[in-house]
Order: C-alpha cells, then sequence, then structure tokens
C-alpha cells in the first residue's frame, strides 16, 4: 500500500470513492443477511423481542442504529412466499443501486421516506437523484417531485 502522503489530491480521493464504494457493497451483503435472519424469525429462535435487540446485542449497536439496520434490510431484501417463490424487494431499483454500492443506508431511508408519496413507477428517478446527490437534497428533489405530481389535484373535501 502506497503511503497516502505520497499520493496526488485526486488519487487520493479516487481511493476514498473506491473505498467507500467497497463498503457499501459489504453492507448491502449484510443486510441480505439481516434481512434472511428476520425471514426466519431468527429473534423469536434466540429468544429476542426483535431482531434489532439481537442486532444491539451482538453487534453492540445502539437500538436506533439497529432499527435502521432492520427496517433497510426488510426493503432491500427479496421474500420467500411459503410456496416457495421469490419475490422482489420492495425497493427493488433502490436494492440494485445499493448491491452496487453507490448508495449509502442514509439514502435508503430516504428514498423510502420519498417513495411513501409515490407511484411505484418514480423510484428510478428518485434513485438517479440519490446517484447523484446527498440524502438532504434528495429529501428536497422528492418533495418537488411529489409536489409537481398532486399539485394540479382537486383539494379534499370535508366529510
Amino acid at each position: 500500500m502506497i503511503e497516502p502522503r505520497l499520493l496526488l489530491t485526486d488519487e487520493l480521493l479516487r481511493g476514498i470513492v473506491s473505498e467507500v464504494m467497497e463498503i457499501r457493497v459489504r453492507e448491502s451483503a449484510v443486510m441480505q443477511k439481516i434481512a434472511e435472519l428476520d425471514r426466519r424469525g431468527a429473534a423469536s429462535e434466540l429468544g429476542y423481542k426483535n431482531l434489532a435487540q439481537v442486532l444491539r446485542h451482538v453487534v453492540r449497536w445502539d437500538l436506533k442504529t439497529a432499527q435502521r439496520w432492520v427496517a433497510n434490510a426488510g426493503l432491500l431484501g427479496r421474500e420467500i412466499t411459503p410456496t416457495g417463490s421469490e419475490l422482489a424487494p420492495e425497493l427493488l431499483v433502490t436494492a440494485e443501486a445499493v448491491a452496487e454500492g453507490v448508495l449509502s443506508l442514509e439514502h435508503v431511508a430516504v428514498v423510502a421516506e420519498v417513495m411513501r408519496d409515490l407511484p411505484a413507477e418514480h423510484e428510478a428517478t428518485v434513485v438517479g437523484y440519490a446517484r447523484e446527490f446527498e440524502p438532504a437534497a434528495v429529501r428536497k428533489l422528492g418533495r418537488a417531485l411529489v409536489y409537481g405530481l398532486y399539485q394540479n389535484d382537486p383539494e379534499p373535501r370535508d366529510p
């Protein structure tokens, strides 16, 4: 390994980007394992209330961190039906981008938040924002997209 102080600035930045992408790919693999543990009902098998409690114990995460990982894993993991059929993840385009290493855990949370207010066909647009911008900007762009889609809808009537 070359000493960082001997590298040019652009080489250091490329190295950081490459290593962050590797970290994100590994995080994706961890989320797939978390999703599988959740699917199996591992928490009750191990005597815990829920999977976040298991992760809190074995990985020593704060409960909020563990809950976020479990929630993200649920959005990105594939489901197996009782008949053995495999269902696509809830956020398929997001799952693919996470597997590539281009989205962070924070991006996943923001994409999921924005997608609660959008039809599924807009996921690719929101993930496109996430590929280019930080999570706060994705949230703003997502809100603008929601507003643009629904600004001409009729006003709700009082019952």
